[in-house]
């Protein structure tokens, strides 16, 4: 897939180190919150700490609005992220340092940094 900044993110991306993957929504307050929250995160984000994916169902020059480091993957109709099992947003899984998917979906913000070990 390519993310909204034209950076391709392959399997190989997801290899190595454990990776965040977010499913969110502009139309969801919940979501708007999370992003908040991203924003914040990634000013202190640390080399060890996870890579951040995140899928959205929103219009890609709307999300660069957030202004995030990381990745942002429009994902129209939530192909992907049904692909996944994911149902509703906000939502994520936490992918281990061998690209498999490493727990269950954790549905809300406070959820969703749990995976990491942030407490909110």
């Amino acid at each position: 897939v390519t993310d909204i900044s034209g950076r391709e993110i392959t399997n190989k991306d997801l290899s190595g180190r454990k990776t965040l993957v977010a499913f969110s929504s502009p139309t969801c307050g919940h979501c708007v919150e999370l992003m908040g929250q991203v924003r914040e995160w990634e000013s202190r984000r640390k080399p060890q700490d996870p890579q951040l994916l995140i899928f959205t169902d929103g219009d890609a020059e709307e999300e660069g609005k957030h202004g995030l480091a990381s990745a942002v993957i429009v994902d129209k109709n939530y192909k992907i992220a049904s692909r996944l099992g994911m149902r509703g947003v906000p939502s994520a899984v936490l992918i281990n340092e061998d690209g498999v998917i490493a727990t269950e979906a954790a549905i809300g913000p406070a959820n969703i940094w749990s995976l990491i070990g942030e407490k909110r």
